[in-house]
């Protein structure tokens, strides 16, 4: 007996979950699978990052609406800090956000790709600081203390790299 027929294309009807190698598809949603077949549980840690990455991401363009909006008081030197920010600027921001939150849908969806955009988030985080420790007078803005949680934010980062990095080597990413 012939298996049915799709009648729009003509050729016959896939089933609707097949494993390919270490995901499952569920008829458009793919997910990633253990060797043994056996769907894998997002690791806690998982979503620890993507809600913080969520939130701060979030935490990163509400300030900047409240600065700009003129909501936040300012001392002289962040007047002039912000006052300096070209539109590159603010859109490098962006993007240095929308590449950490699409990192940490990565994540979250178990991809290994998460690895290499976490890294290229860090990059332009730090690569926009020096510019602007250079050119802007960041240094000046930054309220007393704010440095080392610059530092520790960063610290995270480098930690999230080599999470994400050590899951894809022990083939929890795909």
């Amino acid at each position: 007996m012939n298996p049915p027929l799709n009648s729009d294309v003509g050729k016959p009807l896939e089933p609707a979950i097949k494993c390919h190698g270490s995901t499952l598809d569920l008829g458009g949603s793919i997910l990633p699978v253990t060797k043994k077949g056996v769907m894998m549980e997002r690791p806690d840690w998982v979503w620890l990052i993507c809600i913080f990455t969520c939130f701060s991401a979030c935490w990163t363009m509400l300030s900047f609406y409240l600065i700009f909006s003129d909501r936040i008081p300012l001392n002289p030197a962040q007047m002039s800090y912000f006052a300096s920010l070209t539109p590159l600027d603010l859109a490098l921001e962006m993007l240095q956000a929308v590449i950490t939150v699409v990192a940490a849908a990565f994540l979250f969806l178990l991809r290994r790709q998460c690895v290499p955009l976490f890294g290229v988030g860090i990059i332009l985080g730090i690569l926009q600081t020096v510019g602007h420790v250079l050119t802007k007078g960041f240094l000046a803005a930054l309220p007393e203390g704010a440095g080392i949680g610059w530092l520790i934010g960063i610290a995270i980062q480098l930690a999230v790299i080599l999470y994400s990095r050590r899951l894809a080597q022990r083939g929890v990413l795909t």
